[in-house]
């Protein structure tokens, strides 16, 4: 299951990786309701009577779920920071990110960042003629990956002068 929403925040950002961090606790939230509706569809129960927030977590964990960003910068504060307010200079930033550290851990999510020719929802909210092209693709092969690398090393300017850009990859994957 994939989601993509562009909606107003919960509250006002007084800046874009506070924005960002916002959007991936609201992602986080939704994942973990879709992850527990998932569950409960095939056949997990939770015992009323006992603690219903480790057995929800517990039942949350056995399904995989993936949140993703476009955001290094957010990504960075919530995965590479360690102090209280995690590198950012919004303390609400900061209190909704180590929300969201606890909630990925508790409930065994994997938060990765997606650079923006990975991206494919780029192409409902911006008019770059890449952005539409990867969504292009998208549309005719109905298959898409999501290409994480931890270690970032090579821009998308770069990869794709090197002939290995998304789209490339996917036509790759697709038509070995």
């Amino acid at each position: 299951m994939l989601a993509w929403k562009s909606w107003k925040l919960q509250r006002v950002a007084i800046g874009t990786t506070d924005a960002e961090v916002q959007a991936m606790v609201e992602s986080e939230d939704a994942n973990y309701r879709a992850r527990f509706l998932w569950g409960e569809l095939n056949g997990a129960q939770i015992n009323r009577r006992e603690d219903y927030l480790k057995q929800s977590d517990a039942l949350v964990s056995s399904v995989p779920g993936i949140v993703g960003t476009d955001s290094k910068g957010g990504y960075d504060a919530i995965t590479r920071e360690e102090g209280a307010n995690l590198g950012l200079s919004n303390a609400r930033a900061a209190i909704q990110g180590h929300q969201l550290k606890q909630s990925i851990a508790r409930a065994g999510a994997r938060l990765i960042w997606l650079s923006g020719e990975w991206n494919i929802s780029d192409a409902l909210t911006k008019k770059s003629q890449d952005c539409r092209r990867a969504f292009e693709q998208f549309l005719k092969t109905r298959v898409w990956m999501l290409r994480f690398d931890p270690n970032f090393v090579v821009s998308a300017k770069k990869a794709n002068r090197q002939g290995h850009s998304a789209i490339a990859q996917m036509k790759q994957a697709v038509d070995p």
